[in-house]
């Protein structure tokens, strides 16, 4: 009886334990924009930038920069230089993160493709085909 019940015992948790994981790491290509909207809120730390360019060059630099994400759609982003950037940004249906700067003396977007996120990281992918340049960008949430 008593290797009958930690049996049950041990299923039960191996199948609880499963479950919960499965919710922690959904596939981005499984999740909705208001999901994802939902779990991108909050400040993120850049862990660490790998890029590549073209021409076969290619680098890892350590991060620090911070973002954070509001729920009015704003973001805060500061550089390892002490700058402030701030914007809107928002995520479309194709999985991107589109971060629209905006200052004094211009505004631009940039887009970003959401390649994971959870509930402690976030990685997205930059390309820039005129500069033929690509960055990769490692974060790990902090609040």
């Amino acid at each position: 009886m008593k290797k009958l019940f930690f049996s049950v015992c041990a299923a039960s948790l191996l199948l609880f334990s499963a479950c919960s994981k499965d919710d922690d790491e959904k596939n981005v290509s499984e999740m909705s924009v208001t999901e994802m909207n939902s779990m991108i809120i909050g400040t993120w730390r850049l862990d660490h930038e790998e890029w590549w360019e073209y021409e076969g060059d290619h680098g890892i630099e350590e991060g620090g920069e911070r973002l954070t994400f509001n729920s009015d759609g704003t973001y805060i982003e500061l550089g390892d230089d002490y700058n402030r950037y701030t914007g809107t940004y928002w995520i479309t249906n194709k999985k991107e993160l589109i971060m629209r700067e905006e200052n004094s003396y211009y505004s631009y977007n940039d887009t970003l493709i959401i390649e994971t996120l959870t509930k402690t990281d976030l990685i997205m992918l930059w390309e820039d085909y005129y500069d033929e340049e690509r960055d990769k960008y490692y974060y790990k949430k902090i609040n």
